[in-house]
């Protein structure tokens, strides 16, 4: 899960940052149990306080469609060169 903003961490109960460092571990720990790769890709959108960027999104939440790209450029340099059978 990618970072929110500040202000939706400090007012959500749900969508605030410790909540999504716990639900990225759950989700690292199953795809380690499935022997399946895992992105961390909260990395590829959060600014250097761990926070999605101020005017990156309307909601806190959802980042606007012009950083997509930025997000799929994380993707693309964090892909599984080989795959293992």
């Amino acid at each position: 899960m990618p970072p929110v903003s500040e202000q939706e961490s400090r007012y959500s109960p749900t969508f605030n940052i410790s909540r999504i460092h716990e639900y990225n571990e759950v989700i690292r720990q199953l795809a380690e149990d499935k022997e399946a790769h895992y992105l961390y890709v909260f990395d590829s959108l959060a600014d250097d306080t761990g926070f999605l960027p101020a005017g990156t999104s309307e909601d806190g939440i959802h980042p606007y469609g012009k950083y997509y790209p930025q997000w799929l450029d994380y993707l693309k340099t964090h892909t599984v060169l080989e795959v293992r059978r």
